[in-house]
C-alpha cells in the first residue's frame, strides 16, 4: 500500500465522518423516540448518540445506586459474543485477563459466555462456596434477540445453584436483564 492508495481512500470517508458530526450535533439530548421520524436510529452508527441520552444514564445510576452494594463480590455477565466481548476487553485492559482469580480484589467481573462444563464447574463451584449472602452477586443477562439458546441455558444453571442458597423472590432483585425491547427476555423481566 502506498501513500497514494491511503489518502484516497481517506479521502473516501471524510463525507461520513462529516455525516457522524452532524448526528452528534443535531441530536444532542436523548437516544429516544423524541427525534424525527425520520431519524435512522436502525443505523449502528446512531449508538454514537448513547453517551449523550439523559435518560440512559439516569436509568445506568439508578441500577447502581440500587444493585451495587458493600458486599458484592462477583458480577456473572452471561451473553455470547457481542453480548459480552466489548465488555471483556475493557475490563481486561482495566484489570488484566486473569484478574478472575486474583484473590485481593472485587468485586470481579465473570463473565459466562460457554456452555462448556468445565468452566460451568468451576463457576458453580465459586456460587457454592463463596457466596453466603444474595448481595454478594449480581447477574446481568445479556441478549440483544433475547432468545440466545446457550445464554439462556446459563441463566437457568446459574438461577438454579443460587435457588438451593436464596429464594426466587431475593434472586430475582439481583439481575438485570440487557435485551431488545419487545424480545421473549423482555417480558420474562417484566413479568418477574
Amino acid at each position: 500500500i502506498n501513500q497514494k492508495d491511503i489518502l484516497k481512500t481517506a479521502n473516501k470517508l471524510i463525507p461520513y465522518i462529516a455525516r457522524l458530526k452532524q448526528i452528534k450535533d443535531e441530536y444532542t439530548s436523548d437516544y429516544s423516540s423524541d427525534y424525527p421520524v425520520d431519524y435512522p436510529f436502525d443505523y449502528p452508527e446512531s449508538s454514537i448518540l448513547m453517551p449523550l441520552d439523559k435518560r440512559i444514564l439516569h436509568t445506568v445510576y439508578k441500577l447502581i445506586k440500587e444493585k451495587d452494594t458493600s458486599k458484592l463480590q462477583y458480577m456473572l455477565i452471561i451473553g455470547i459474543g457481542g453480548s459480552n466481548l466489548g465488555t471483556k476487553a475493557i475490563y481486561d485492559a482495566l484489570f488484566g485477563y486473569y484478574d478472575a482469580i486474583n484473590p485481593q480484589r472485587y468485586p470481579r467481573l465473570i463473565f459466562i459466555d460457554t456452555i462448556d462444563s468445565e468452566s460451568l464447574l468451576h463457576i458453580q463451584n465459586i456460587l457454592k462456596n463463596n457466596i453466603t449472602h444474595i448481595n454478594q452477586v449480581l447477574i446481568n443477562v445479556i441478549s440483544k434477540s433475547g432468545h440466545t439458546t446457550e445464554t439462556i441455558a446459563n441463566f437457568e444453571l446459574i438461577y438454579a445453584i443460587l435457588l438451593k442458597k436464596f429464594s426466587k423472590k431475593d434472586i430475582l432483585k439481583r439481575v438485570i436483564i440487557t435485551t431488545d425491547y419487545k424480545s421473549k427476555l423482555f417480558y420474562l423481566g417484566q413479568k418477574n
